[in-house]
């Protein structure tokens, strides 16, 4: 099994200070979301199961030469009935690519805490994510949001939520619980209800899980969206279908001064960023999206249906809505939506599951709940350096909880985030990412000299976007020296810091270089 680490990268990219960011919201001034009462009422059968096989049939195709590990795919019984080929096509490209694949038809009377531990149980053969296909279980989880962190409800500032969460198929050995109960007002009291609220234990994901749900839009036929969305992948894991390496970060009004050290640019070789706040609106992101793409990132209020971009000079907001979404057709292919419960998936036709599923969509990652991804760095390095999107997704998550894994208000931001669309895809742009202009192999060449005024002193092969950054040994990052275009050649920097141990890390889109130096005075 080959799964991919980029230590270095990942730790010393982490952003340790807690963000001021400002929250993404809903701005309906009445919304209203599905809760898990009504998905149980909606979806009676689920959990209906007395006795019985849950797995109704399981096709095992392990190999042992499968370097990359293997991948669970679990899909209801309609999906396996109406889609074998598909499906048969699929698990070839997923081998092709070193996976083993395990499939599983499992039952639409199956619990998630069943699902959980079929999961679990794969996990000593190698297991490293798993995509579900069709309607499949929930785990539903509810909290007051603490933004401010101060452990406390704040009425004017914190609020109930219930969604659904993933992070429970991801995490095999977290301790689950259900000890708590929502009065209707304030903050939760002693009792059960079948919601989970406690997460306790190691909260580390083990696996990624993502999932292709086409069972609530309502635009097409959901046997047709997963036709269309398998020869898609089919096509562009084999080369037939491909996107030009562009990435667009587009960044609305609240946010236009922040976000400026996420990495993004790392993982296309044309990228654009758009946070000028006089032109970003709903009349400008939608031409934008319409041309081809490889990545989007977009900062925008929203919820499961709609984005509310700001309007320059105007009080309302400039509103993209999910069944407006549908027929634009997005044409990227990755999409990371810092947008408020745009990937709550158990929403009629969710804005996630549209960007997912048509068009160019490939996969996104997003929020089921108020919140969205942060530290985008920790995402995007392990996909510029060739992890798949649920693994990356996964190292993020990993990161979450091992530099911030008491925090309150992470926990508000992230808890919901979840992945949709097929997991197991990797970034690969019609232009290779990390393909040099100039040279096969060009190499920084870097110089840290200690005892002269901490000079760093380095060598560029060709002109681009430079970031040099200094860590102390705790991996705390300690300076940012530069972070913008540099020239071809050479080039200086200083720095001051008292006696120690650090690293001086420069980072461009082709190439990265590391050096440790020992401050003695």
């Amino acid at each position: 099994m080959n799964r991919i680490f980029i230590c270095l990268s990942v730790l010393f990219s982490l952003i340790w200070a807690q963000p001021d960011v400002k929250l993404t919201r809903d701005l309906n001034p009445e919304p209203c979301y599905v809760t898990c009462e009504d998905w149980c009422q909606a979806h009676p059968e689920m959990g209906s199961i007395e006795g019985g096989p849950l797995i109704l049939t399981e096709t095992s195709r392990k190999y042992q030469t499968a370097s990359e590990g293997l991948i669970a795919l679990v899909v209801t019984p309609n999906v396996a009935e109406n889609l074998g080929t598909y499906l048969d096509r699929y698990t070839e490209d997923l081998n092709s690519e070193g996976y083993s694949v395990e499939r599983s038809v499992y039952s639409t009377a199956g619990t998630v805490e069943d699902l959980k531990a079929y999961l679990a149980g794969k996990l000593n053969s190698g297991l490293v994510g798993a995509v579900l296909v069709g309607s499949l279980p929930v785990a539903w989880f509810q909290l007051n949001d603490d933004w401010n962190d101060n452990g406390e409800f704040d009425p004017e500032d914190d609020w109930y939520e219930e969604f659904p969460c993933d992070l429970y198929l991801s995490d095999l050995d977290g301790v689950w619980a259900d000890d708590s109960v929502y009065a209707g007002h304030g903050p939760l009291g002693e009792g059960s209800d079948g919601i989970y609220d406690s997460h306790t234990g190691d909260k580390d994901a083990e696996i990624w899980v993502s999932r292709i749900d086409a069972s609530r839009i309502s635009y097409d036929s959901e046997l047709e969206i997963y036709t269309d969305y398998f020869e898609r992948i089919h096509d562009y894991r084999t080369g037939e279908f491909s996107l030009p390496s562009r990435g667009v970060f587009y960044i609305d009004q609240d946010w236009s001064a922040g976000f400026t050290e996420e990495e993004m640019y790392r993982t296309c070789s044309d990228y654009e960023e758009i946070r000028d706040t006089m032109i970003t609106d709903a009349r400008d992101y939608k031409p934008r999206i319409k041309e081809e793409g490889l990545y989007l990132t977009v900062c925008v209020h929203s919820g499961p249906d709609a984005h509310y971009f700001h309007r320059a000079n105007d009080v309302y907001p400039d509103i993209i809505f999910n069944w407006g979404l549908y027929h634009l057709t997005p044409r990227f292919g990755f999409y990371n939506l810092f947008a408020c419960s745009n990937c709550r998936w158990v929403e009629p036709n969710c804005m996630g599951s549209l960007y997912s599923l048509y068009g160019n969509g490939l996969a996104v990652v997003g929020s089921a709940k108020t919140g969205s991804m942060l530290f985008f760095a920790n995402f995007n390095i392990p996909l510029s350096n060739g992890v798949s999107w649920g693994e990356a997704f996964r190292l993020w998550t990993k990161n979450w909880f091992k530099y911030f894994g008491d925090s309150r208000s992470m926990r508000s931001w992230f808890m919901g985030m979840c992945l949709l669309g097929d997991g197991s895809l990797h970034l690969e742009g019609d232009v290779a990412v990390t393909e040099p202009v100039i040279g096969k192999n060009p190499q920084i060449k870097l110089n840290v000299n200690a005892l002269s005024g901490r000079n760093v002193q380095l060598e560029l092969p060709k002109a681009g976007m430079t970031s040099i950054e200094v860590y102390d040994a705790s991996g705390r990052r300690f300076a940012i020296l530069h972070n913008g275009t540099l020239s071809e050649g050479e080039h200086a920097f200083s720095f001051d810091a008292p006696a120690g141990v650090y690293l001086v890390r420069v980072a461009t889109p082709y190439a990265t270089q590391s050096a440790k130096v020992v401050l003695t005075k």
